[in-house]
Formats: structure tokens, C-alpha cells, sequence
């Protein structure tokens, strides 16, 4: 691999060595072949987060959110504030799976100017954002008046259902009488033993 380095930046490249390590063959060699097209598009920071997280480095990647300030992005090139608590493993891992994502070569630098709010950071200002927007709805308000030990702990879009969280035996039927588990017409069907 290639590091560069100098008193104000340091930068990291994932780009095989190039030096000689035998004489040359005598034997003809065969054309390289073409670089393979980019398999995926990076687009910003965060798209180059996931493919790290996406390779297996999750501690490289929530390390990143943590620390790291962009100063720059462009294809190719990632320039972060240093001495912020960015380590340059964790630069060469960013790199490293860059390059195995698009096939091309990426500089992940440290460099002395001043960067953005790490990404964890803004999610955080976001949340808290977005919590004091519910507290003030008038419904969750009173219920927090009422209750001053309350809090918001989380808050669920409820008209988006979190697929994950479904269980395996419950569907996604636009048709609602699909999901109901009785029949009005059955002669047997009684409203008064249902609970709600």
C-alpha cells in the first residue's frame, strides 16, 4: 500500500505498491486487462460509511460517525479535519473498501482545516429536534404535564409499518377484510364478546 505523508497532511491511498520485487519475465506477457466498470456509486459521506459498514468494518464505520469532520468530498477523494480523534487505520479501512466497492482508486486524507459536524452529531440534534416537535403536539404535552416523570423515548411513524418488526404471520393485505380474523355474516358472530 501507499501512504503519503508531510508535516500538515497525511493521506492515506489503498493502491497496491508499485515497486519491482523480480527481474522480468522473458516470457511474453499477456495485455492487462481494462479496469472493471465501478460497481457502486458514491455519492457522499455517508454513502461511503455504508459500504464500509457493508464490508464488515461497523467499529471503522462508528468510529467515523463519531469523529470525523468532511472537509471535502469528491469522487475519489475524502479530506477529513485531523486531530479530531480520526485514526489513520481507520482512514486506510475507508480506503481499502472503497476501492474493493468501485473498483477505483480513493485518498482518504487527514488535513488542518476545519470540518463539519460528525455525522453522529447532527443525528443527534436531529432527534432532539424531532422530540421537541412531538413534545409540544397538545396531546403529548398533556400527557407529559401529567405526568412529570414522562419522557419521550422513542418515537415510531405509525403510518409506515416497520417491516422488520413484523411478525412472520402477519400480512401486508390492502385488502382489510383480509386481516380480520372473524366473519360479520357468521351466523354465530356475536358483537358483544369482542373486547374493544
Amino acid at each position: 500500500m501507499v501512504a503519503r505523508a508531510t508535516s500538515a497532511n497525511t493521506a492515506v491511498a489503498a493502491q497496491p505498491s508499485t515497486a519491482p520485487t523480480a527481474a522480468p519475465s522473458p516470457t511474453p506477457q499477456k495485455a492487462p486487462a481494462q479496469a472493471p466498470a465501478p460497481q457502486v456509486q458514491v455519492a457522499s459521506f455517508e454513502d461511503a460509511l455504508q459500504i464500509l459498514a457493508d464490508q464488515g468494518e461497523l467499529l471503522a464505520r462508528e468510529a467515523l460517525k463519531f469523529d470525523a469532520r468532511l472537509v471535502r468530498f469528491e469522487q475519489g477523494r475524502i479530506a477529513l479535519q485531523d486531530n479530531v480523534g480520526v485514526k489513520p487505520d481507520q482512514t486506510h479501512k475507508l480506503a481499502k473498501a472503497l476501492r474493493a466497492a468501485t473498483g477505483e482508486q480513493w485518498i482518504v486524507e487527514l488535513v488542518e482545516e476545519t470540518g463539519a459536524e460528525p455525522i453522529r452529531a447532527r443525528e443527534q440534534q436531529e432527534a432532539a429536534a424531532e422530540r421537541d416537535a412531538v413534545s409540544k403536539h397538545p396531546i403529548v404535552a398533556a400527557v407529559l404535564n401529567s405526568f412529570p416523570k414522562a419522557s419521550i423515548v422513542d418515537i415510531k411513524d405509525l403510518n409506515k409499518p416497520d417491516i422488520d418488526e413484523l411478525p412472520a404471520s402477519e400480512s401486508l393485505s390492502s385488502d382489510a377484510s383480509d386481516d380480520v380474523p372473524f366473519d360479520p355474516e357468521d351466523p354465530g358472530f356475536d358483537t358483544e364478546d369482542l373486547d374493544f
